[in-house]
């Protein structure tokens, strides 16, 4: 389970993210929605470890993610990816997928397909431009 209590994260003197709570259970979808610069992505990137929250907490499983580098947070299974499509525009989806997943140390080549076979039945589309 993911958890954020009372997470405010700044860039310099700017107040980005202002006391957020939120509870994504295991299996859940959760949406975050709002006009440009509420803060949507900050929040995300501050999940992911890219940038460094100044109070609150974020729990996954019950274990503290706040404060730890993007790698260790990476490695614990939490990602983010941009929805610029210009990040690795060389490669194919398959190849953006299968990057994404090799951070994950714990998993062998074979578990790595199963987990790209398991995107491609959640995202039919992905499968189509492969």
């Amino acid at each position: 389970m993911l958890e954020i209590c009372a997470l405010h994260t700044y860039y310099g003197l700017s107040h980005i993210i202002q006391g957020v709570d939120l509870t994504a259970a295991p299996g859940e979808v959760v949406g975050i929605f709002g006009r440009n610069g509420v803060g949507k992505t900050t929040l995300l990137k501050t999940i992911a470890g890219w940038v460094r929250p100044a109070y609150g907490e974020i729990l996954l499983d019950g274990e503290a993610l706040d404060g730890a580098s993007a790698e260790a947070i990476a490695n614990r299974g939490v990602g983010f990816v941009p929805e610029d499509r210009r990040i690795f525009p060389g490669l194919t989806v398959q190849e953006n997928l299968e990057l994404g997943l090799s951070l994950r140390k714990n998993r062998g080549r074979a578990e790595r397909r199963g987990a790209i076979e398991d995107m491609f039945g959640r995202f039919p589309r992905l499968r189509e431009r492969r």
